[in-house]
């Protein structure tokens, strides 16, 4: 029973340290884009007819800075550690 309970709570650190990985990789492509909606969506709540259409540019811009973060050099760098790290190149 014991050999049980360690082969089960090796698999769940294998899982766990493979979510951590996804979870690193999505907030580390994606962050600027959350940011952005995040931003986009309170002030176009809060803001009235302005706030609505300042928050419609807001998600656009984010959109387009999202796209130009994931080409830089930095972002492809970070990218490829996180990888190595967790095993997402095999």
């Amino acid at each position: 029973m014991k050999l049980l309970f360690v082969i089960i709570g090796l698999i769940c650190l294998i899982l766990i340290y493979f979510f951590i990985g996804v979870i690193l990789k999505f907030l580390w492509g994606w962050i600027t884009l959350i940011i952005g909606l995040l931003l986009g969506i309170v002030i176009g709540l809060f803001g009235g007819w302005l706030g609505a259409i300042l928050g419609l540019i807001i998600f656009i811009i984010s959109f387009i800075v999202t796209n130009a973060w994931q080409g830089t050099s930095l972002y492809l760098k970070i990218e490829d550690v996180i990888d190595k790290k967790f095993y997402f190149k095999d």
